[in-house]
């Protein structure tokens, strides 16, 4: 049952073996929630190969403590449909600190952390590169 309305947002697109999420935030339990069967179409969609995912984070891309629950549980399933690296474009702004702290948090059980980055060129390059070593 949802208490309240889904906070931010996200749109998602498929490029090459890339998943690019682009999310505004802040996030509440409702939009994880939203987000787990998109996930799992997506997951299901490039399992087969690696692949990677390039998050864009606009706005305050902040999580609520159980909405960082949420993620953190919902990441060995994304591992286990093949995603082999991740990347973050959080940009400088002040609270990015903070994001990276919550999104560490999250991706603390993986084996292979999320990279930050403050610009998508940068963090695309990234993503092919390790996804080209296997």
């Amino acid at each position: 049952m949802t208490r309240f309305r889904a906070h931010g947002g996200f749109k998602i697109d498929i490029d090459g073996r890339i998943v690019v999420i682009e999310a505004e935030g802040p996030f509440n339990i409702e939009l994880t929630q939203s987000f787990g069967p998109v996930a799992a179409e997506f997951t299901e969609r490039m399992r087969g190969a690696p692949w990677g995912v390039l998050v864009i984070a606009n706005g305050d891309f902040l999580l609520t403590p159980e909405a960082e629950e949420a993620m953190r549980q919902a990441e060995a399933r994304y591992e286990d449909g093949g995603r082999r690296v991740t990347a973050f474009v959080i940009g400088g702004a002040p609270w990015s600190q903070i994001v990276r702290s919550q999104w560490q948090r999250v991706y603390a059980n993986n084996a292979r952390q999320p990279q930050f980055f403050e610009d998508s060129v940068s963090a695309r390059e990234w993503l092919l590169a390790e996804l080209a070593e296997g």
